[in-house]
């Protein structure tokens, strides 16, 4: 626990089982692995890269069933926390989001925000978390913003159904992540977001100026670039963590995407 109250957990655990709850406002994120959040009308997997949003007072569940171990952490922050840290602004973009709870995209400054976090409180470097706390609510207070400008970019009518809306979206954006390796149809994401095939691709690319194609493509592509980057994994296994189980196939869309093929890439070169 934090001077001014804030409350961490970081768990490395490969099962977990959380009941139903609420508190206050919440971030959360895992370093590896994937941590599934059960919310009232849908459900979400955090995996690396994500962070989830979930707004005060909001009842939900959490589990983890992974092979290895998950690397998960949640930051909760009181509403005078926020307003000791952050602007009016700030704090009335975190509480007066229309949005229950929501995944953004890993923004570095938060991902990079809540491990900074995470790693002070190991350390015990109670100066040290309490910086990295300020400069995470404000990148935390921009996160939201961005997530509220997007919500206007569609052109549904009225904020409660631009606000459902998105929500929706998002949950489609979550199910993208999900099933980098895997693939997902257009259907099932429908299905699962309870929007027409046509709807949900029309409002996909107002929201993310991409087609549900592209940022799939998108995914694949940055997860590749980090499995690449990390030494540990042949071009073939890398192929595979990014959902192609055709080499080929994989060296066009790697090549397309980097401008440079993936070997070349590996050796750290340009072809």
């Amino acid at each position: 626990m934090f001077r001014r109250h804030a409350v961490a957990f970081r768990l490395r655990t490969s099962r977990l089982q959380v009941e139903p709850h609420a508190g206050n406002l919440s971030l959360k994120t895992v370093f590896s692995g994937a941590e599934r959040y059960e919310f009232s009308d849908r459900v979400t997997t955090v995996t690396p890269g994500q962070i989830l949003f979930v707004r005060p007072d909001v009842t939900y569940s959490s589990s983890i069933r992974t092979a290895a171990t998950t690397d998960s952490f949640s930051l909760f922050l009181p509403e005078p926390l926020l307003r000791t840290l952050a602007t009016s602004n700030e704090v009335d973009a975190f509480l007066g989001s229309a949005l229950s709870s929501t995944s953004l995209p890993g923004l570095p400054a938060v991902a990079t925000g809540l491990k900074r976090v995470a790693n002070a409180i190991e350390l015990g470097d109670d100066l040290g978390s309490d910086a990295a706390l300020v400069d995470l609510i404000a990148a935390s207070g921009a996160a939201i913003e961005h997530a509220g400008q997007a919500a206007e970019r569609l052109t549904a009518s009225g904020a409660r159904t631009r606000a459902e809306l998105m929500r929706r979206l998002l949950l489609c954006r979550d199910l993208l992540h999900a099933h980098i390796e895997t693939g997902i149809s257009l259907a099932r994401l429908a299905e699962e977001t309870c929007l027409s095939e046509f709807h949900l691709m029309r409002c996909f690319r107002q929201c993310f100026g991409v087609s549900v194609a592209q940022y799939l493509v998108r995914l694949r592509m940055e997860r590749a670039a980090e499995s690449i980057e990390t030494g540990r994994y042949s071009i073939t296994e890398v192929a595979r963590r990014s959902g192609y189980t055709d080499l080929s196939a994989f060296g066009r869309a790697f090549r397309r995407y980097w401008g440079r093929s993936a070997t070349s890439y590996q050796r750290g070169g340009n072809d």
